[in-house]
């Protein structure tokens, strides 16, 4: 979970969403997004924070990303364990209050499903 403090939860899972995707997005060979219209206002979201809140926000997704994401995408699907290698697609969706970044490739996919809940931000990933 990452504990974020934010004044809006709304604005703040939109620049979640942006930064956990360009993050997980460059350990992949390539990545493209599939929605251009979603990537550029979450882009906006993301810009209209100072450039010293964009490094803290992604500073805190890369350890995330190493530490619990990643080693938990491993265990789910042990075939994604070489995604440098691999190209993938990725979908952004939502279903109630959760925005969920979809990453496909040959070897495998997975959901990383994002939640806000006042000033924190919890994830969840299904393979």
């Amino acid at each position: 979970m990452l504990n974020i403090k934010v004044k809006n939860p709304n604005a703040a899972q939109f620049q979640l969403e942006y930064v956990m995707y360009m993050m997980l997005s460059s350990y992949y060979k390539k990545a493209k997004c599939t929605n251009k219209r979603s990537e550029e206002r979450l882009y906006l979201y993301y810009m209209d924070m100072t450039k010293d809140k964009q490094y803290r926000l992604e500073e805190n997704c890369i350890q995330c990303i190493e530490e619990e994401i990643l080693p938990e995408v491993y265990k789910k699907c042990p075939a994604l364990s070489e995604i440098t290698n691999t190209e993938c697609e990725v979908r952004f969706s939502n279903r109630g209050n959760h925005h969920i970044l979809t990453f496909v490739s040959p070897k495998g996919s997975y959901n990383l499903l994002l939640a806000g809940k006042g000033r924190k931000i919890e994830y969840r990933i299904a393979a």
